[in-house]
């Protein structure tokens, strides 16, 4: 009976493992796309089992507010807010979102706005490998006078 139950001991913990794999790869399958691109086929037919995506990855270390401009348009309310996002990566990243924060001369808060990707009416939805994306986005905001703002990228 001793073998038999090595045996039996021995194919449970291989099958734990291998469950252990696919859930890490799972988790990971994103990221796994991007870095080796060999694996997609398999983690695309993958997601077809399971009914996920494959998408871009969320990595915000790999992204940088490049420069960051708001200047007033033709109206005494409107407002173009450009920022040049950079991908330092090897691999794209998807788009993040920007966390705005306008105050008045005197630091009280004016808003605070999150402007998520599908906001922005952007062209693409990755930033592709150590390159620069341009968000322009048109704010309306009422008669204040705007002296600092602050930019900041983020994955909600």
């Amino acid at each position: 009976a001793q073998p038999r139950i090595q045996r039996i001991l021995i194919s449970s913990i291989a099958c734990l493992i291998l469950i252990l794999l696919m859930q890490v790869g799972h988790h990971f399958r994103d990221i796994t796309a991007a870095k080796w691109p060999e694996t997609a086929p398999v983690l695309l037919r993958w997601c077809l089992l399971l009914n996920c995506q494959l998408q871009a990855p969320r990595y915000i270390d790999s992204v940088v507010v490049e420069s960051v401009s708001l200047t007033r348009g033709h109206s005494s309310n409107k407002f173009l807010l450009s920022v040049v996002l950079q991908n330092r990566n090897a691999f794209a990243v998807a788009m993040p979102a920007l966390d705005l924060t306008l105050r008045e001369n005197n630091g009280a808060l004016i808003t605070r706005r999150i402007l998520k990707p599908e906001d922005l009416q952007l062209k693409t939805v990755t930033i592709e490998p150590r390159s620069e994306a341009q968000v322009q986005v048109v704010l309306t905001e009422k008669e204040r006078r705007i002296v600092n703002y602050t930019v900041e990228a983020f994955y909600p």
